[in-house]
């Protein structure tokens, strides 16, 4: 009977540790020093969705911000692809217009639309220049 209980609990445990569609899900902040390059990643999907909504925000906090925010995928997790190179997969829309990719300024945001997308994780790549120092927040929402 205890082992019985044990098992449901984890099992229990494991579906509510999991994000649940329709939850806006927040990536760990970042913030991008000088000439470096910086990672956002998503969880694995590994279930059925629809649309995946991705949203980055830049805030400067020294120096001048600048550099670019990109968006990847890939199926393994391990190995990724620049999206903005594939048709079709991705809209993106940035303060500066209907955009790939955004270039860093401060209160920069982007959001990009996700559908019918062959890959199961995703990542923002933030590059940044020598002078910028640039907080980036991230979220995403899947339905």
């Amino acid at each position: 009977m205890r082992k019985l209980i044990l098992l449901l609990s984890i099992v229990l445990l494991s579906i509510v540790a999991m994000a649940q569609k329709n939850t806006v899900i927040s990536i760990t902040a970042d913030t991008l020093n000088g000439a470096e390059t910086v990672y956002f990643s998503t969880e694995t999907f590994s279930f059925n969705w629809d649309v995946l909504t991705i949203q980055a925000a830049c805030d400067n906090i020294g120096g001048t911000s600048d550099g670019e925010l990109s968006l990847e995928g890939s199926v393994d997790g391990t190995d990724y692809v620049p999206l903005g190179n594939v048709a079709n997969i991705i809209q993106g829309y940035a303060t500066t217009g209907h955009e790939d990719s955004l270039t860093i300024t401060d209160a920069a945001n982007i959001t990009w639309i996700i559908k019918d997308v062959p890959y199961y994780k995703f990542r923002i790549k933030g590059v940044g220049t020598a002078s910028d120092s640039t907080l980036v927040t991230a979220k995403y929402i899947f339905k």
